[in-house]
């Protein structure tokens, strides 16, 4: 019997490259008194860090093509650009002028670029490994990113094409976000 678990020097240097985001910032909205230039330099250096996880994740990625754990490397690289995603929103809010609470459409790439990575890696696993066991996670995870993204938001029915039917209803129930 095979198993669907990552080897233990897998799990290791996943876990060893993914190590410094469990020390980063907190995104804290009512830290008035923290100062903002260090925050944001906290932040940034944080999605530094998400940035090379990311690389290191890929060429796990790359590295395992037929390995049983791919799944679950994919499945953490889309975390990842879940994860960068609110980390550059919470760097870009700290960046707009006092009382201003939301992005405007240019600001707000980035964030979205790493949203619509995020749900074709999803995707990929949902098209690619049919029977993975975290696939009812992934659908969730992949319409709460849609849903919280631009795209998810303002488009048409149409356009939701790569949504099941039950991502469909989380959509349009406006799911919270994940994790």
């Amino acid at each position: 019997m095979t198993s669907t678990l990552p080897t233990k020097p897998v799990v290791l240097l996943v876990a060893l490259a993914t190590a410094p985001l469990l020390l980063g910032a907190v995104f804290n909205p009512k830290a008035g008194q923290q100062d903002k230039e260090e925050l944001i330099a906290k932040l940034s250096s944080d999605i530094n860090k998400i940035d090379h996880t990311i690389e290191v994740t890929k060429a796990l990625v790359k590295r395992s093509p037929d390995a049983p754990y791919l799944a679950d490397l994919y499945f953490r690289l889309a975390e990842l650009y879940v994860e960068k995603s609110r980390y550059v929103f919470a760097r870009l809010m700290e960046q707009q002028p006092e009382g201003q609470k939301s992005l405007g459409g240019e600001k707000s790439l980035e964030v979205q670029i790493n949203k619509k990575l995020a749900i074709e890696t999803y995707d990929k696993i949902l098209g690619d490994f049919p029977e993975y066991e975290n696939n009812d996670q992934i659908r969730f995870f992949k319409a709460t990113s849609f849903a919280s993204s631009a795209s998810g938001r303002r488009c048409s029915r149409s356009t939701r094409s790569s949504l099941t039917s039950s991502e469909e209803r989380l959509v349009d129930r406006g799911a919270p976000h994940h994790r």
